[in-house]
């Protein structure tokens, strides 16, 4: 409640963005979302990488949050495999939509970290996968690089 307002945005995003940040493992992201390109780069483009592709995911869904504000999420389940867990809940939101979303997790430094969202089916991590393979394809990696900064920047 103290973080409600306009006026308040930027400390609720902080916020925000503090606690995503403690769940999710944003290298492990980028490393699967850029797949078999990531081994082709150098310590430094992997750098950048995460940090333009952690700025882009942020600019992208840190406002939804808290549109979503009012709705209720559910614990629906768990699946192991391969040490690596899946937690499947479903959002009911305000109008009464329900939308199942799986968190994929692994375990790193004795820390579960999530590396990948499944909304109604859909792999977060394999939609860009396959948006950032078609543009290295077509251009090249510098090219999806610049679609990146240009991104970040607007």
């Amino acid at each position: 409640p103290a973080l409600q307002g306009p006026e308040k945005k930027e400390a609720r995003n902080d916020r925000t963005r503090e606690t995503v940040e403690r769940m999710f493992d944003f290298e492990e992201v980028s490393k699967r979302s850029l797949g078999r390109y990531w081994r082709d780069r150098t310590g430094a483009e992997q750098q950048e990488f995460v940090r333009l592709f952690t700025a882009l995911l942020e600019r992208s869904y840190l406002d939804r949050v808290y549109e979503h504000r009012d709705d209720k999420v559910l614990y629906t389940g768990e699946v192991s495999r391969d040490g690596k867990v899946e937690i499947r809940t479903k959002v009911i939101t305000a109008k009464g939509t329900e939308v199942p979303i799986h968190y994929r997790l692994m375990k790193k430094d004795q820390t579960w970290k999530a590396y990948d969202m499944v909304i109604e089916g859909v792999s977060l991590m394999s939609t860009y996968r396959t948006q950032f393979s078609q543009k290295i394809q077509s251009s090249s990696y510098e090219a999806l690089i610049d679609d990146l900064r240009e991104k970040v920047q607007q």
